[in-house]
């Protein structure tokens, strides 16, 4: 029994992995290169936007 529930827990664990990486995939192809990287640095650098002394697009 216990052999089995290991193949169950790896065979889980790859079908799990390949839906993930099928979801960014998606993703990936979805969305341009540009407006991942702009969004990434927007949402990286938004803490330090924050406090910063210098005010970004204030009106």
């Amino acid at each position: 029994v216990a052999m089995f529930m290991q193949i169950a827990n790896i065979v889980a664990f790859w079908v799990i992995i390949a839906t993930v990486m099928v979801f960014f995939a998606t993703i990936a192809v979805q969305i341009p290169l540009e407006k991942m990287i702009h969004g990434l640095a927007y949402t990286s650098f938004a803490p330090i936007k924050k406090r910063s002394i210098f005010k970004f697009n204030s009106a």
